[in-house]
């Protein structure tokens, strides 16, 4: 049942990394288009998440980009997966580089952009975008995450990713998978985001090398661009650029943070040390060396850039799947229900991977039914880590880690986190701890200790490995890394699966304590700091005289412990075994309990008095029995030489001296003697200090005891008379306990019946009053007041005196009639407010049916009611042969059918509460809003056909007429007004084309051909006519342009009617470059045409919606054009047209040359 849940959680899982680094520092001044040219030619591929408010931050950052940066961006947006998206056509505004949404499957180029398009997932593999089909429901789309994750394995440390504005925590995962591989995250100042959820999750992480705004994100990361090398490798080599600023650089770091890096591998403190550089715009390591010296925050960043931290929730679920099926089942099986569970994991980071193995262990003790006291122990040394891992809260986002069902076992939902549930809590222990320096655990079942051993050279892997092997009991489990074996500790361990790197440890034939921990002894001595210009030797290039010294040390020094004043062991010289002893338990490295037991005495003493008196003690000739007989040494315990400033020092030397039986035996046997005699002195001393204590000890208890005694017989004495009082009292007892006994039982049934009629009743939400046969108040539900007047204290008093909201009801009376006619009384009631009740009167009967009272229940049925008003208004309406548009008195809509649905283009939920006035004309809505009112003020039906004919407007914009008939109907929700519109356009245009028709025909029977006798006549007929056809025939607009002398129009218009002033001086080029056609030019629709742009302001300022040019010809000659508008853009139809050709040519003939003089003649005033 564990391995089915194992294998339910997501597969192939990307890696995720967290590290820390600060802010960058400010970009320096370069040359434009610089940041082209870098030192490599690695493609930089910037990874940008947004999601709400994003795109003004969006704008702001390519606002600021050099088109020619030489990195390519990909931005990821939570976009509506129903909707066309046009985020690529926006951001090609303000972006000078090419903007392209990804359809297919592109190559990545550097200065382009990339969009996401809607309802996919974006990846990247072999420097390819790749499109694939969003998984899961819409809302747990983790979009960003996904493309950040995979930019992260395809790009490593040249990937960069920024999150924008957004909410919710999608990006999070993603920022931890980048910085993993050493890219860059740049994340918005949440200050500046108009969603702050995104950024501010990412923020939480630790990671982000960068909080700004976006404007100042593209000039950092232009920066950042110039200065970058990838990947970032060794110099020539393999060796860092200098030996001795590399030492000085990591006492620096241990002088600061107490943590030693010298034996991590070279390339990965260079890659870290290089990134630190290019942030820091720093070229050399000795120029960053001296900024590390003035600047304790960038040690501080470097160290932090230095916790190489992968994890996540069951990462690699086949070692999980191991886990469950393989170790964690043996465990069980070989510890007994009442031994201890023990698990260390150290380099834990932020606890994902802690809590994933606890949950496997809880799964498997519930499916076995067991309770076992299991104690996991979670170490790092990065303190923020252990804060987020002792807080367990954890982004929403791990939903593609943890299987909904873990999730809902283990987890407890808050807003847009989960939160470890306290049942996995009390398995487990956090603590700071360096595996490096620190003393291990010890008992330990299981370590799991993944890519930490990777990052460490050959030797400091060897002393961790042994310290697990200390730390583990014999045939328990070490969990390593996929890239990590125990090669440097071979004889430690045993593979038990070596595909996923899971070991057994090896028991050996001897007991060894683990080497102690590296550099205890520098940080002991005081020599963590830094003497600022000292050169500092590589350990493996050791002096002549050190090789000297170290010879004659191994050959002639004795055996010696450094040990701090109480005795802790801080170094070790020689072989110490004959002297000292591993203990089994928790790991001690205080000397005396290290010591064999014969020499444990005065090895105490002899610590205890060097260091009260800062002087050297020595004792003579110990005899210390062993397996190869007895050894005599001499002891001896001296302070340090030197100066310790932070910490002194005691030198223990263990001095073999010649055995009994050998030259100078006498002289060592009376040594020796000497000092057991002054040894036993001391003791016989301090045994009749302590006897003296005891026996003033034992005088004080004798007489505290005679006191107790007297006070005992009187306690006695009272007993007695006490246990007389207990008989009779116990009789009466026995009467009440019986008594008691069933009255409790009685009261625990009307408990619980009263708390079950109570929330039966308050769960219903029905008003309730029960009233007794004097029509008295009993008891009442808290809802029935918000309808009947009552409080507390109107329990006992008759109903005759309670007030109600109930319109046209005598609820006393009503209770009467129940009372007399032993029948109920059920009704619908309404309120002040409008409200509709089911009012039920019943009779109220006991246990044995007889009358005691009246029950009155008040069951809201307003929302009902409405409902069933609703349901026939929809019938009515659908049933309509019209379109029906239904609005309140305010004249917002309430209802429409589908067939008004189909005449003006809108859905009925698109309509709904909005104003009647949107299915009018903006020029006539005015106009509309007062006749509804003026309406509303005297209702009454209207018909439909006697006259109530408007302009209506569509959707998409275009007016139609239609044909009114109005009817007021009162309501409970007040007054509605039904609305019958019929589309009547087709009649109303063919009634005012032949209405124009008449008219045009009138205003030529008053053209006088014979009076264009002149310039100056010809004027006045031809102003005389644009009058007359804006007046009479109804058109907004007339107009008369003539050619000139040369062949042009001439402007001003020869004569005009209704143009604006500024028109009548110059005619307006949207018009002017219509003229030129010889044949008739006719522009309809012009409000909602897609060509002829640059006329629709000039038709909404003027008030027309379609456009005629007739040409004024005389044979082929074109002497000038009429032209007209209409306000209907459907005017100047074929019917329309043909009188008005007719009229160009009464026109034409005003300029016959034979009777007037030239057209360019013509007065214009």
């Amino acid at each position: 049942m564990v391995k089915k849940r194992a294998q339910s959680g997501l597969k192939n899982r990307q890696k995720r990394s967290t590290e820390v680094a600060p802010d960058l520092t400010e970009e320096k001044p370069k040359a434009e288009h610089e940041a082209a040219s870098r030192k490599d030619d690695r493609l930089i591929i910037v990874g940008i998440g947004a999601s709400a408010g994003g795109l003004e931050a969006i704008e702001a950052f390519f606002q600021q980009m050099d088109p020619q940066s030489g990195m390519a961006f990909v931005l990821v947006q939570h976009l509506d997966p129903n909707h066309k998206s046009i985020l690529s056509e926006l951001v090609g505004r303000f972006s000078k580089m090419p903007v392209q949404e990804v359809t297919q499957s592109l190559r990545v180029e550097a200065n382009h952009v990339y969009v996401i398009p809607p309802n996919r997932d974006l990846a990247i593999l072999n420097n390819r975008l790749q499109l694939l089909d969003p998984s899961g429901p819409r809302h747990l789309r983790l979009s960003i995450d996904y493309f950040f994750r995979s930019l992260a394995q395809e790009a490593r440390d040249s990937a960069v990713g920024i999150v924008l504005s957004g909410t919710g925590t999608d990006g999070t995962l993603g920022v931890r998978a980048i910085k993993g591989e050493g890219g860059l995250v740049l994340v918005q100042d949440p200050a500046t985001a108009a969603y702050d959820g995104m950024p501010r999750s990412a923020i939480a992480t630790g990671l982000a090398d960068a909080v700004l705004q976006p404007a100042e994100m593209a000039r950092q990361l232009l920066a950042y661009a110039r200065n970058a090398t990838f990947p970032y490798t060794l110099p020539a080599g393999g060796a860092p650029e200098s030996l001795d600023e590399r030492e000085r650089l990591f006492v620096l770091l241990r002088s600061q943070t107490g943590h030693d890096f010298s034996l991590y591998k070279d390339a990965t403190i260079t890659r870290r040390i290089q990134r630190r550089m290019t942030i820091n715009g720093i070229d050399t390591e000795s120029d960053f060396i001296r900024l590390l010296q003035k600047s304790p925050s960038e040690v501080d960043a470097l160290w932090k850039e230095f916790l190489i931290r992968v994890t996540q929730f069951f990462r690699d679920q086949e070692v999980f799947d191991a886990l469950g099926t393989d170790v964690i089942p043996e465990l069980l099986k070989r510890k007994s229900p009442d031994e201890e569970i023990r698990i260390w994991v150290p380099a834990c980071s932020t606890g994902e991977e802690v809590y994933s193995i606890a949950m496997l262990i809880h799964e498997h003790l519930e499916d076995l039914g067991e309770t076992r006291d299991v104690q996991i122990f979670a170490t790092d040394i990065d303190q923020a880590a252990l804060e987020v891992a002792r807080a367990g809260i954890y982004p929403e986002s791990i939903i593609s880690d943890v299987s909904k069902e873990r999730l809902a076992r283990f987890f407890n939902k808050n807003k847009s986190a989960y939160i470890v549930g306290k049942e996995l809590r009390r398995m487990l222990v956090f603590s700071s701890h360096d595996v490096i320096k620190d003393p291990p655990f010890s008992r330990m079942d299981l370590v799991s200790c993944r890519n930490l051993l990777i990052y460490m050279k050959t030797e400091l892997q060897s002393r961790v490995l042994g310290l697990f092997h200390y730390a583990l009991n014999e045939n328990s489990y070490l969990l390593l890394g996929s890239s990590e074996t125990t090669s440097a500790a071979q004889d430690l361990f045993t593979e038990f699966n070596r595909k996923l790197h899971l070991y057994q440890r090896r028991p050996r034939s001897e007991a060894r304590y683990p080497r102690l921990p590296y550099s205890g002894f520098f940080q002991s001595m005081g020599l963590s700091g830094v003497v600022k210009g000292t050169k500092i030797r590589r350990n493996n290039e050791p002096t002549l005289r050190e090789v000297t010294e170290g010879a004659l040390l191994e050959l002639y020094a004795p055996t010696c412990v450094v040990v701090d004043d109480a005795g802790n062991m801080l170094y070790v010289h020689g072989q110490t075994g004959r002297f000292l002893e591993a203990t089994t338990g928790e790991a001690n490295l205080n000397i005396a309990r290290l010591a064999r037991k014969d020499l444990s005495i005065h090895l105490s003493a002899a610590i205890r008095e060097a260091s009260a008196t800062k002087k050297e003690v020595c004792y003579r000739s110990l005899r210390l029995e062993g397996n190869s007989g007895v050894l005599t040494i001499d002891l001896r315990v001296r302070p340090l030489p030197g100066k310790a400033p932070q910490r002194s020092g005691l030198l223990v030397l263990f001095e073999e001296v010649t055995p009994r039986g050998q030259p100078g035996d006498a002289e060592t046997t009376q040594v020796a003697d000497t000092a057991l005699l002054e040894r036993t002195t001391m003791l016989e001393q301090e045994l009749a200090s302590t006897r003296e204590v005891l026996q003033t000890a034992n005088e004080e208890l004798q007489t505290s005891n005679e006191e107790l005694s007297s006070t005992v017989e009187e306690l006695q004495s009272t007993n007695e008379e006490l246990l007389t009082s207990q008989e009779e009292l116990r009789s009466v007892n026995e009467e009440l306990l019986t008594v008691n006994a069933e009255l409790e039982g009685k009261l625990e049934q009307l408990a619980e019946a009263n708390a079950d009629k109570e929330n039966l009743l308050t769960s219903t939400e029905v008003g309730t009053i029960f009233l007794d046969l004097e029509k008295r108040i009993k008891w009442f539900s808290p809802i029935v007041t918000k309808i009947v007047y009552l409080i507390e204290g109107d329990i006992g008093r008759p109903v005759e005196h309670i007030s109600h909201r109930l319109k046209d009801v005598d609820l006393p009376a009503v209770v009467e009639q129940v009372l007399d006619t032993l029948a109920p009384v059920d009704r619908e009631v309404c309120d002040e407010d409008g409200s509709w009740y089911n009012l039920r009167v019943t009779l109220y009967r006991t246990e044995n049916h007889a009358i005691g009272g009246v029950v009155v229940t008040l069951s809201d049925i307003s929302e009902v009611r409405r409902a069933k008003q609703f349901a026939l208004f929809h019938k009515l309406l659908e049933s309509s042969p019209d379109a029906t548009v239904i609005a309140d008195a305010g004249g917002q809509i309430f209802m429409i059918n589908k067939r008004a649905e189909a005449l003006f283009g809108w859905s009925a939920k698109e309509l709904k509460g909005r104003p009647v006035e949107i299915l009018v004309p903006t020029r006539f809505q005015l106009q509309h809003r007062q006749h509804r009112e003026r309406f509303l003020e005297a209702p009454r039906v209207r018909t439909m056909g006697l006259g109530n004919t408007l302009k209506c407007r569509r959707k998409d914009g275009s007016e139609f007429f239609g044909q009114i008939s109005l009817s007021p109907i009162e309501t409970e929700m007040g007054m509605l007004v039904y609305s019958a519109v019929r589309d009547v356009s087709e009649q109303q245009q063919a009634e005012q084309v032949l209405q124009r028709t008449n008219r045009i025909y009138q205003c030529m029977e008053q053209l006088d051909i014979a009076a264009c006798t002149g310039p100056e006549q010809n004027g006045k007929l031809l102003r005389r006519l644009c009058r007359e056809m804006v007046k009479r025939a109804g058109y907004t607009q007339c107009w008369i342009s003539l050619k000139n002398g040369k062949g042009s129009s001439a402007l001003p218009p020869a004569a005009q009617a209704g143009l604006p002033k500024k028109s009548r001086s110059s005619l307006d080029p949207a018009l002017s470059a219509l003229i030129g056609s010889n044949g008739v030019t006719v522009v309809r629709d012009i409000p909602t045409r897609t060509d002829h742009s640059d006329l629709r302001p000039l038709a909404q300022s003027w008030g027309f919606g379609a456009v005629a040019l007739l040409p004024l010809m005389k044979g082929k000659l074109t002497l000038g054009t009429l032209g007209l508008h209409a306000e209907e853009s459907w005017a100047f139809g074929d019917n329309e047209l043909d009188p008005l050709r007719v009229l160009s040519r009464r026109l034409t003939d005003c300029f016959n040359e034979k009777k007037t003089m030239k057209t360019s003649e013509i007065k214009l005033s």
